[in-house]
């Protein structure tokens, strides 16, 4: 019993030293020029509808609130144009190679966060591929969740202890270290980066809302950070809180999400929607939830490569994706293929799991009713395709 309180006391100690590490880093991040620096501001995908008091809905909703202590103090309505200085991030993996990774177009030479353009899937794989040639020693397993980390969002205690890769908890999972801060493979980075995080914005003003980090395969537009996130499960899978960090990762996580937000506010559409390409912009069809078709597609997509991951660990990471998404892939079967691999019911519970876990931090609801709904409404946008799966 004594071991048990001094462990206990112990954890205890860790996470509360690990929390004030972590809020002495944003304090040093905002004086060195806030959401343009700190890893929790600068990629969050509600960064255009904060204000200084962090009163927004989506502030509530945001998954770093828990680390910016009690107030949002304003860092989202940072310019822009401010420079983004240089980390000095250590890290204990060196590249091999020295030549820098060419991700600039012929046409445009710059890559626009905030409207970014170029973003095709052939130019992700190519960029992929390089990525990996620079890094050849760093097997799959961990390349994955190097690209996860890319984007801070992925990369929250959350993340962490869904797949117990840097989990803070002692002697739990395995430990990752993320991309070395090498000049000369920063563009790649920050290409990869922005290819995979999602967000919707207002970009022109005019009201039409621009769904980003989704690249255009066929006809459909995939979020394909869901993609990365559902094979870095695949390396690491197991059961937490009920849950199996697959599906809790891809798609329970957003229509658990998205049932919650629905509980809250009827208003709220559990699912969609869709939209339509223009060049490679993609602008939503109307309001939307927290599991556009774009995500449901990709957490899809993650969940099936992910549940194959075990056959063949070595495989490389772009190998693999080129392989899902090449012309006759499996893609073009996923539905058929998903359906193979979880049912309805054990769907309807991952999401009810995860909603009562997402309650936690969000707010209590039913959430047997909110993975009903959303499971149902998942099965009436895709009827067609998921046909007697739903009954």
């Amino acid at each position: 019993m004594k071991i048990v309180l001094l462990m206990c006391v112990l954890l205890v100690a860790a996470l509360t030293l690990a929390s004030a590490q972590n809020l002495a880093k944003i304090a040093s991040d905002l004086a060195k020029g806030g959401r343009h620096v700190c890893p929790y501001c600068g990629y969050c995908g509600y960064q255009y509808k904060c204000d200084r008091s962090c009163s927004h809905a989506a502030c509530r909703m945001c998954v770093y609130r828990f680390h910016c202590s009690s107030t949002c103090i304003g860092l989202c309505r940072l310019p822009e144009t401010t420079p983004r200085p240089a980390t000095t991030t250590p890290s204990s993996t060196t590249p091999k190679e020295t030549t820098p990774v060419s991700t600039t177009p012929a046409t445009n030479t710059t890559i626009n966060p905030n409207n970014p353009k170029n973003f095709t899937f052939d130019k992700f794989k190519d960029v992929l591929d390089a990525v990996e040639k620079l890094f050849p020693d760093v097997p799959p397993e961990d390349l994955i969740h190097k690209l996860r980390m890319l984007v801070s969002r992925y990369d929250t205690p959350f993340w962490k202890t869904m797949y117990l890769v840097n989990d803070k908890v002692p002697f739990v999972g395995r430990d990752v270290s993320p991309f070395p801060n090498d000049p000369a493979s920063q563009e790649a980075f920050d290409y990869l980066r922005q290819t995979m995080l999602h967000s919707i914005k207002d970009t022109d003003g005019d009201g039409r809302l621009e769904e980003q980090g989704v690249i255009k395969i066929g006809d459909d537009a995939i979020a394909l950070g869901h993609v990365i996130t559902g094979i870095a499960a695949g390396y690491d899978r197991h059961s937490i809180s009920g849950m199996d960090n697959l599906a809790a990762t891809t798609i329970s996580g957003d229509l658990g999400q998205s049932g919650h937000k629905n509980q809250l506010d009827s208003t709220k559409p559990l699912i969609g929607p869709s939209g339509t390409w223009n060049g490679e912009k993609f602008t939503l069809d109307g309001p939307y939830s927290m599991a556009t078709d774009a995500e449901i597609l990709g957490d899809i997509d993650g969940y099936i490569m992910g549940s194959r991951v075990q056959n063949d660990p070595t495989t490389p990471i772009s190998s693999r994706v080129k392989e899902y998404y090449k012309d006759g892939g499996d893609h073009e079967r996923r539905f058929e293929i998903f359906k193979t691999l979880i049912t309805k019911q054990e769907l309807q519970k991952e999401t009810e799991e995860f909603a009562d876990n997402y309650e936690i931090i969000h707010g209590s609801v039913d959430d047997i009713q909110a993975a009903e709904n959303a499971v149902n409404a998942f099965c009436a946008r895709f009827n067609e395709e998921l046909g007697s799966w739903c009954n």
